[in-house]
């Protein structure tokens, strides 16, 4: 079988902009303390074996941590993979 070539998403310049700085605005309104106590409610969870992450997950966005930083926080209980390629 042929593989079609993936098509790559551009952004455009002056929305990751805007992206950016609304999510730094979010980032001054938002709590830090409970946003750092929910993070570490990630970690405690994804070190339990079996144990499900996504209601931690779920309060840390609510907490307004963002896909970055709970990706982060998932990285630093499994690390990240790498290809071997």
């Amino acid at each position: 079988k042929q593989f079609k070539e993936p098509q790559i998403l551009k952004i455009p310049v002056t929305l990751e902009k805007s992206q950016k700085k609304f999510l730094s605005q979010v980032k001054k309104r938002r709590l830090p303390d409970k946003v750092e106590e929910s993070l570490e409610r990630v970690k405690e969870a994804a070190v339990k074996p079996g144990e499900n992450v996504l209601p931690s997950v779920l309060e840390a966005v609510g907490q307004y941590a963002s896909v970055g930083e709970i990706t982060q926080a998932l990285s630093d209980v499994f690390g990240t993979y790498r290809s071997q390629f």
